[in-house]
């Protein structure tokens, strides 16, 4: 498992008078606005500043395919092996990520769609084995599993695990894909829904 924290370019409703984030390499720095005017009940009461240690960190500058070289290529190779892949994304609303995971618009397509059309490619370029995709959309709100893709999306799923199938979610849907377009009209159902 990696940890990967992508910091978007602030908005003009959202960029602060003074810096409070630094990053540099694997490490987002974090600055107590309030410190300095003897107000702070914030990050630490003695320090101003917090460090915090990832796997990777993309800047603000970094692009789509950026994010989808520094997180989608691996798993998409992993998956290819025959392992399962899962992208989470964690943040406040606002924060980028359905546009990090799900955008479609061209060029700057997120993580699914270029993932997906990866794994296309390489199976369509693969002669020596047969696939079957299934597509399935999941979102973990509160605690909760629902599904995204069901006729219910309202009802919280349960989450088990049997000896022969591994741990999987209970009644979860699953679509067999056999194209890029099959996976985008799946998602574009979900997000109009």
């Amino acid at each position: 498992m990696r940890v990967v924290i992508r910091i978007r370019p602030p908005t003009a409703l959202d960029e602060p008078s003074e810096e409070v984030l630094q990053f540099q390499d694997q490490t987002i720095s974090l600055r107590d606005p309030t410190y300095a005017s003897g107000q702070s009940d914030g990050i630490a009461a003695n320090d101003p500043m917090r460090q915090f240690i990832f796997d990777e960190v993309l800047n603000p500058q970094a692009t789509q395919q950026d994010v989808f070289e520094h997180v989608g290529l691996a798993i998409c190779k992993d998956v290819l092996c025959g392992y399962n892949g899962t992208i989470m994304a964690y943040g406040q609303t606002g924060a980028g990520k359905t546009y990090t995971l799900s955008n479609q618009i061209k060029p700057d397509q997120g993580l699914i769609p270029r993932a997906v059309s990866h794994l296309f490619n390489e199976i369509d370029a693969d002669k020596e084995y047969e696939y079957t995709i299934l597509c399935s959309y999941m979102q973990i709100y509160q605690e909760n599993i629902y599904d995204l893709l069901g006729k219910e999306t309202r009802t919280a799923l349960a989450l088990r695990e049997s000896p022969g199938t591994g741990v999987f979610v209970e009644d979860l849907t699953e679509y067999v894909v056999r194209s890029p377009r099959e996976v985008m009209d799946l998602l574009t159902k979900v997000a109009s829904s």
